[in-house]
């Protein structure tokens, strides 16, 4: 379940920045100005949106400033994090691409970036092969990208689960390594 709201008031904030806890994560992106979008979200079973109305209390041990942040979370838009694997590529003359075809958690933020993605893939192999093979070659090209992309949130669930002292300590020696490794692939053409 995730909530995501955008709070004003924070000039000190431009970077991504993501805190974490036992199956929980809030990230922060400065949006320009004193505005900030925040998105939290929280791993389990009974994240029924109109059940879990308190669910800024579950942020509230977190460090400054995700307590004042919170404050301004009264009307976050509340989602379930949901996947579509394995992905559904084509049915007949129709074709998916984007989350319509292969959704996975925000984590990565590649929603927009992977439908543009499919859609260019796409128009090339249809403007240069038969129908039939285009949409076969769609999917071949595609499904290794999208399989790799729908992963690694799963890898970094697993940071969530750790002891909070390992779950620190691994951060603060290797959270830019983490970073980089985490967009590398997607650096290559799609």
């Amino acid at each position: 379940m995730c909530r995501r709201f955008v709070a004003e008031g924070f000039p000190g904030i431009r970077d991504w920045t993501l805190y974490t806890g036992s199956g929980r994560a809030f990230l922060t992106v400065g949006i320009g100005g004193d505005r900030v979008y925040c998105y939290a979200d929280l791993m389990g079973d009974s994240l029924d949106p109109s059940l879990n109305d308190n669910w800024r209390a579950e942020f509230r041990d977190f460090a400054d400033p995700i307590p004042a942040l919170l404050d301004q979370g009264g009307d976050a838009l509340p989602g379930l994090i949901e996947e579509v694997a394995p992905p559904v590529w084509s049915e007949g003359r129709v074709v998916l691409i984007g989350d319509a075809a292969h959704a996975s958690s925000p984590n990565l933020a590649q929603g927009a970036a992977m439908a543009v993605e499919d859609a260019l893939v796409l128009a090339d192999l249809i403007s240069t092969r038969p129908i039939g093979e285009a949409l076969t070659a769609y999917r071949e090209r595609r499904s290794p990208r999208v399989s790799w992309v729908q992963d690694q949130p799963h890898h970094r669930d697993k940071l969530r689960k750790l002891h909070p002292a390992v779950r620190k300590l691994s951060l603060r020696l290797a959270s830019s390594k983490f970073f980089v490794a985490a967009y590398r692939p997607l650096r290559e053409r799609p």
